[in-house]
């Protein structure tokens, strides 16, 4: 994995060694070798609201590319950190986020979002079709907040087809 500064210069490549593709290094030994190292997406801020693998993950690898990401968990925690595994899955997708708790089901919820999504540069969500924009926090919403945010929406079973409105 190479990685290169905004001014492009060739001498700003750090690479990270890989086994398979899978890292060898965790990410706060990753982290401290990237600290003092120009990382491209530093000074960005992504507000996550995705759960279990696909958007955590991905959030997690801008993370490490020097966003600063904040992860937005129901009550309890979502239910990747109480899997049998005792956590270990919810922590490798979540290490270096800052976490906050918000229930989106009640009354104040959506607008808690709507405020940290409005001091963002990436919003992230990865809820069924439709259940953001119930919840209040769907694409509308956060553009009428922050205009310049780039909304991003996965789902386990995409948003057309007979699996479409299955979490996960």
């Amino acid at each position: 994995v190479f990685l290169r500064s905004r001014a492009g210069r060739s001498g700003d490549r750090a690479s990270l060694a890989s086994n398979g593709g899978a890292f060898e290094m965790s990410s706060r030994t990753a982290r401290a070798k990237l600290r003092g190292m120009s990382q491209p997406l530093q000074g960005v801020r992504l507000l996550d609201l995705g759960q279990v693998y696909a958007s955590p993950f991905g959030s997690y690898l801008l993370g490490l590319l020097g966003a600063e990401v904040i992860k937005v968990e129901p009550p309890g925690g979502e239910w990747l950190r109480r899997m049998g595994s005792g956590g270990l899955a919810y922590a490798t997708q979540n290490a270096g986020k800052r976490p906050i708790v918000v229930d989106l089901k009640q009354p104040g919820g959506a607008d808690v979002v709507l405020r940290l999504a409005a001091g963002c540069d990436i919003f992230v969500e990865g809820f069924a079709p439709g259940t953001a924009a119930r919840m209040g926090v769907g694409f509308d919403a956060v553009k009428d907040r922050n205009p310049s945010i780039v909304y991003g929406s996965l789902s386990a079973f995409g948003d057309a087809g007979p699996y479409a409105d299955r979490p996960g």
